[in-house]
């Protein structure tokens, strides 16, 4: 990936803080003494120059924009929220009747035979 570097500007001394372009903007090197209070939000006047503000937040919207596309691929492949939670519901059910099967067969009891039958009486 390339490195960008962003000056931000302080009352006294300009200074630069590497900026790593990998997954997201966020992933700073900060300097030692780095302090976010100092540096938040950062805005158009904290930048050396337009072009490295305009770089910065076309970083930062991309990054957005990223997190935007991956809600959207979720809610086309999963549903909606009410749809996901009863996903979960139905796995978390599934989880545990494996487990309860895993203790009834520990136990010695067919449970094969026990759901045939159950099923033989719901036809009837």
């Amino acid at each position: 990936m390339t490195k960008t570097t962003i000056a931000i500007k302080t009352s006294k001394v300009v200074k630069r803080t590497g900026f790593k372009v990998s997954d997201t903007p966020y992933d700073v090197v900060r300097p030692a003494g780095f302090n976010f209070i100092d540096y938040k939000p950062l805005k158009k006047r904290n930048f050396v120059s337009e072009e490295l503000y305009y770089n910065h937040r076309v970083e930062e919207m991309n990054y957005k924009a990223g997190c935007f596309e991956k809600l959207a691929e979720t809610a086309r492949t999963q549903g909606s929220a009410a749809d996901r939670r009863k996903k979960k519901q139905i796995v978390q059910a599934q989880e545990k009747m494996a487990e309860l099967r895993a203790q009834l067969e520990g136990q010695g009891i067919d449970v094969d035979a026990i759901l045939a039958a159950a099923s033989a009486e719901a036809k009837s």
